[in-house]
């Protein structure tokens, strides 16, 4: 398990390699796409470790900025938010995305970057004279995310196809997620 200090370091160490191929490259907006999914918490077990918590249902949009130091690695700013019964998540990150298998119809990245997640979560806790009242308690922390993805291109214009499995390396190992997704992205050339 990553301590807070070692993790801090590591989204500083990428935030700034990233942000300095981000000023070496290009940096024009070459693409777009939204996404929908799920996101699973983790949860500790007293027998197994963490284990798979809740299900939270996730929507999201990303930039792709462009090519960087190689038209292989890609730098796409995203935004995410997850919801379920009480809790919710907003996801900021920038992730630098390295394609690894390129062909006219199908591309495989892999990337790491780091994030900012808000957690609000909302609670009924019992009141002073006994009644249930509302108990809202929201936590920001960073994140070290490292997506996998593979699009597919649809038709003969700049439309993808998207499948993307992402971890989210959290402060606190309980507060780390796994989120799938899938959706449709846009080239602009």
């Amino acid at each position: 398990m990553l301590g807070r200090p070692v993790l801090k370091g590591w989204v500083v160490a990428v935030a700034i390699a990233g942000l300095s191929l981000t000023m070496m490259g290009e940096a024009r907006a070459v693409g777009f796409g939204v996404k929908g999914g799920v996101g699973l918490l983790q949860k500790e077990d007293p027998y197994f470790g963490t284990t798979a918590g809740p299900t939270l249902w996730m929507v999201g949009g990303y930039v792709d900025i462009g090519g960087v130091a190689s038209s292989r690695v890609r730098i796409t700013p995203s935004l995410e938010y997850s919801s379920r019964s009480g809790t919710k998540i907003t996801s900021v990150s920038l992730e630098g995305r390295f394609q690894f298998y390129r062909s006219p119809k199908a591309v495989v990245y892999a990337g790491i970057g780091p994030g900012v997640n808000v957690k609000q979560e909302v609670a009924q806790v019992p009141g002073p004279s006994g009644v249930l009242v509302s108990q809202t308690r929201r936590r920001t922390q960073g994140s070290l995310n490292v997506p996998v993805g593979v699009e597919w291109k649809l038709g003969k214009g700049g439309w993808r196809w998207t499948f993307e499995m992402k971890m989210a390396i959290a402060d606190n190992q309980k507060d780390s997620a796994y989120r799938i997704g899938t959706g449709f992205a846009f080239s602009i050339k």
